[in-house]
């Protein structure tokens, strides 16, 4: 009888430490998703904004093409972030960005965004037109050091004083 009272309070132990290390989830709300970004390299990026001004430099590219322009969401920097992860320039259709989930993933400080990227078939039919897929997302920024999409990793700059 003492052997599954230990386990239980190992296992109750065990989740106190992983509240405290910073993993679970937290939302990832999409802002924006588009096909096309402004982003004129190939390789995929992931950037971070911590502060209105970068967002509206940000917010005007990503959003620029599109009709009717839609309104800049607002967004609380004190305590919430903006990751835009893009896919690239490319040359033919069918590349996107797809949400996997409407969570972030957290383990030890680091935030893996529920996104992946999709791309044609080798050999399939497609399209002759440029894109550049992009998503932007929004999530709280307490507990994460480094956020993650597609394979990169940024880390998160620190607040700033306002």
């Amino acid at each position: 009888m003492r052997l599954p009272a230990l386990i239980v309070v190992v296992a109750l132990a065990c989740t106190a430490c992983v509240g405290l290390a910073g993993d679970g989830r937290v939302a990832a709300e999409v802002l924006h998703r588009s096909a096309f970004c402004g982003r004129e390299d190939s390789r995929p990026a992931l950037t971070l904004i911590t502060d209105q001004a970068a967002f509206a430099h940000t917010w005007q590219r990503i959003a620029g093409t599109v009709l009717p322009r839609p309104a800049m969401p607002q967004v609380d920097f004190g305590r919430r972030l903006v990751a835009v992860v893009e896919l690239g320039s490319r040359r033919d259709g069918g590349s996107s960005l797809e949400a996997t989930g409407s969570d972030a993933v957290v383990r030890r400080g680091t935030a893996a965004l529920p996104v992946a990227a999709r791309e044609p078939e080798p050999g399939m039919l497609t399209t002759t037109v440029l894109s550049a897929p992009c998503m932007a997302f929004a999530l709280d920024r307490d507990g994460i050091d480094v956020v993650s999409a597609l394979g990169i990793p940024a880390a998160v700059p620190a607040a700033r004083a306002r």
